[in-house]
């Protein structure tokens, strides 16, 4: 069966904000999903990060870029691999509530008319304290 969201993760050298990123997806209470990183260039300690968690998580796919594309290219780049009936966009140093897919799936299902869905939002600081 194929995924029904892909989440798609543009990053470039923020290896452990990355990490949690990653992490918030793969925890979603919907798991019907698949992971995808584009990165742009960052080296090998973003690898290292993506690699240990694909290892054990077959949902995970990896595309890095030879060399440096920028910011809009590679978020264009992510966009148009995109085959599932939903997707949605998480910047590297962002991650998501637990329900977050789960939520936003039965609101697109339940209202066919609309296109795209936000949720609420926290900011957090660098420790992940809750700020706003």
């Amino acid at each position: 069966m194929k995924p029904k969201i892909t989440a798609l993760i543009p990053t470039y050298k923020r290896p452990e904000l990355l990490r949690r990123a990653m992490l918030s997806v793969l925890g979603q209470s919907y798991s019907n999903l698949q992971l995808s990183i584009f990165d742009n260039a960052s080296g090998k300690d973003t690898r290292d990060v993506v690699n240990s968690i694909a290892e054990s998580d077959h949902r995970v796919k990896y595309h890095c870029h030879p060399k440096n594309i920028g910011d809009i290219k590679n978020h264009d780049y992510a966009v148009k691999t995109v085959d599932t009936p939903y997707f949605s966009i998480l910047g590297d140093d962002d991650f998501l509530a637990k329900d977050f897919y789960k939520d936003a799936v039965e609101v697109l299902d339940n209202n066919p008319d609309i296109m795209f869905v936000i949720l609420n939002i926290f900011r957090v600081d660098e420790n992940s304290n809750l700020i706003g």
